[in-house]
């Protein structure tokens, strides 16, 4: 068996998490468009997708924009801090700025997008137990 305590860093463990939200996000019927978007020193977009909105039954059409924080770390018993609380309104502004260079780089103009989070919580003995939360909209911009 695996254990999540063979993870040799906080990137690996991040790197996990951002997988185990890529899976979770195809599943419920985003297009994961890309990974890991960096620009200059304004840090990391974990992910960017899009959502597929059903136009009718036999045709899917692709919605919003979604730039995707994910926060990851081991789950401790009895913890009230999630992940989600490390997102500083420092962060916060980082990712909208990220977003914003990211749309004028594709010259993405006229789609609706947000900021959302999702939250990781994984079992350290059992790296397929986790708890997961997505919030939709978590960052304005």
């Amino acid at each position: 068996m695996f254990h999540v305590k063979h993870l040799k860093n906080k990137q690996e463990l991040g790197r996990f998490g951002e997988k185990i939200a890529a899976r979770y996000l195809k599943r419920k019927g985003y297009k994961i468009m890309e990974a890991n978007f960096r620009y200059k020193n304004f840090g990391e977009i974990d992910l960017i997708a899009r959502k597929l909105s059903k136009k009718c039954l036999f045709f899917k059409k692709l919605g919003d924009l979604v730039f995707i924080e994910v926060k990851t770390r081991l789950k401790v018993e009895n913890s009230a801090f999630r992940p989600e609380h490390n997102i500083t309104k420092f962060k916060q502004k980082q990712l909208v700025k990220l977003a914003r260079i990211y749309l004028a780089k594709h010259k993405i103009f006229e789609i609706p997008w947000q900021i959302d989070i999702i939250s990781i919580e994984i079992d350290p003995l059992n790296h397929k137990k986790f708890d997961l939360q997505h919030i939709e909209k978590a960052v304005f911009g």
